[in-house]
C-alpha cells in the first residue's frame, strides 16, 4: 500500500512539473538600446553606417549620402544638407542638450523601450521599438544652429525634425538592396510653404575615376556605372513628400575641372541650396543639354549602351535627385523613401538592365517600403 501511494505521489508531482514547464513562457532576453555617434551593421558583405549628423555610407557603394531640404520664406532661404565639404552636415541628433544619437537594431531581438525616442517619431509596435527589414539604423535629426561658417551650413530650417531609418533584408533576392526612409516634420506653429527635398550621394564603385552618372527619365532612376568593370549602383524615390514627385536630376561635380558652375568650389551660400534643389547652377542658371542645346532639368539622360544622347564624362562622380514643392502645416509630417540597388553583371548592358528590373520589382512591392 505504501509503495502504491508513493508511486502515485511521484506521478502527480511529475505531471504538475510537466504542466508547469509547458505553461511557463520561455525566458526572453531584453536588450537595452544605446545611442551611438555612428551606428553600423554588416549585411551581405556590405558595411552600412549612419552618423548622428545624418551621413549615410555603404562600403563599396557610396562614400557619403544624405537628405537635403530647402525652404524660401519672406525672401530668406534656409536649408539643411549633407555634403562632402566640412563640417559635412548641419543636422545634429540632439535636442536642447538631449543626446539622441543613432540606434542599431536587428530583427528577432526584443529591445527595452526605455530611452527609445518615440516622442520624436521613433517607430513602435506593441512589443516596443519597431524594426524595418532584418537590420536597421535609426536616428532623429534636428537643425544644428551653432554653425557660423561656411555660410552654406549656417542657415538651417528652425524647428525641423527629420528621422532617418536605414534598413536592409537578409534574403537572396534583396542582398544588394538598401532602403532609406525619412520622416520630415514641422515642429513649429507656422505653415511652411515652398519646401523642396533632395537626395545627395557621392557614389564610388570599382575605381571611382572610371565612374559615370546617368538618369533613366522613364523609370526616374539615377545611377552610377563603372565603364571598365561593369559595376552599377542606382537609386529611386519610392515615395516623395506629399506626392511632390521628381523635379530634377542635377549635375553635381566634385571640383571645378568639369562644369565648374556645378562644382563644390563655388558652392558657398545658403541660397545655392535652393538652386541645387531646383536643378540650377550655383549661379541660378538652368542646365543646358549639350546635345540638344536646350534648357533642361535632367542631366545625363543619354543611353550608355548605344552611346547616344547626353553622356557623362568619366570622373569621381556625385549625383543629386530632387522633389517638387510641398507644404507642411504645423506639426504635420511627410515621408520620403529611397531605394539603393547594386548590381554587377557579365557586361554593362546586363548590369544596367538587371539593376533597373530589380528597382521596378521593389517599387511594385509596397510591403517592403510603404511602412508608416
Amino acid at each position: 500500500m505504501f509503495k502504491y501511494l508513493m508511486g502515485l505521489f511521484i506521478i502527480i508531482a511529475l505531471t504538475a512539473c510537466e504542466r508547469k514547464i509547458i505553461n511557463e513562457p520561455p525566458v526572453v532576453e531584453v536588450v537595452d538600446l544605446l545611442p551611438l555617434e555612428e551606428g553600423q551593421f554588416t549585411i551581405n558583405n556590405f558595411r552600412v553606417g549612419l552618423t548622428n549628423t545624418g551621413q549615410l555610407s555603404i562600403s563599396g557603394l557610396t562614400y557619403e549620402a544624405g537628405l537635403w531640404i530647402g525652404m524660401e520664406k519672406n525672401g530668406e532661404v534656409r536649408g539643411n544638407l549633407v555634403h562632402t565639404q566640412p563640417p559635412y552636415s548641419n543636422y545634429i541628433a540632439e535636442q536642447s542638450g538631449r543626446k539622441i544619437g543613432v540606434y542599431a537594431l536587428e530583427a528577432g531581438t526584443l529591445y527595452n523601450a526605455d530611452g527609445w525616442p518615440s516622442d520624436l517619431e521613433a517607430p513602435m509596435d506593441r512589443n516596443g521599438p519597431k524594426i524595418y527589414g532584418d537590420k536597421m539604423l535609426w536616428t532623429a535629426l534636428l537643425s544644428d544652429t551653432t554653425i557660423s561658417e561656411p555660410l552654406v551650413y549656417a542657415y538651417p530650417i528652425k524647428d525641423l525634425l527629420v528621422t532617418a531609418a536605414v534598413y536592409a533584408f537578409n534574403s537572396e533576392d534583396l542582398k544588394d538592396v538598401f532602403f532609406i526612409k525619412y520622416c520630415i516634420k514641422n515642429l513649429s506653429y507656422e505653415t511652411w510653404e515652398n519646401l523642396r527635398a533632395g537626395f545627395f550621394t557621392d557614389t564610388d564603385i570599382g575605381f571611382s575615376l572610371n565612374n559615370k552618372t546617368a538618369y533613366d527619365s522613364i523609370r526616374q532612376i539615377s545611377y552610377t556605372y563603372d565603364t571598365v568593370d561593369f559595376y552599377v549602383a542606382g537609386y529611386k524615390f519610392l515615395e516623395t513628400p506629399k506626392n511632390s514627385g521628381v523635379y530634377s536630376h542635377r549635375i553635381m561635380r566634385k571640383n571645378n575641372y568639369i562644369n565648374p558652375e556645378f562644382g563644390e568650389y563655388s558652392f558657398k551660400r545658403p541660397e545655392q541650396i535652393m538652386y541645387v534643389l531646383k536643378g540650377l547652377s550655383n549661379d541660378g542658371q538652368p542646365m543646358i543639354n549639350p546635345v540638344t542645346n536646350k534648357e533642361t532639368l535632367f542631366a545625363f539622360t543619354g543611353d550608355p549602351i548605344t552611346r547616344t544622347g547626353w553622356i557623362d564624362s568619366p570622373v569621381d562622380v556625385r549625383s543629386f535627385l530632387s522633389t517638387g514643392e510641398f507644404t507642411l502645416k504645423p506639426r504635420e509630417k511627410a515621408w520620403m523613401t529611397v531605394v539603393f540597388v547594386y548590381h554587377k553583371g557579365n557586361n554593362l548592358m546586363n548590369s544596367i538592365k538587371e539593376m533597373k528590373l530589380k528597382i521596378e520589382r521593389i517599387n511594385a512591392n509596397k510591403s517592403l517600403w510603404d511602412i508608416k
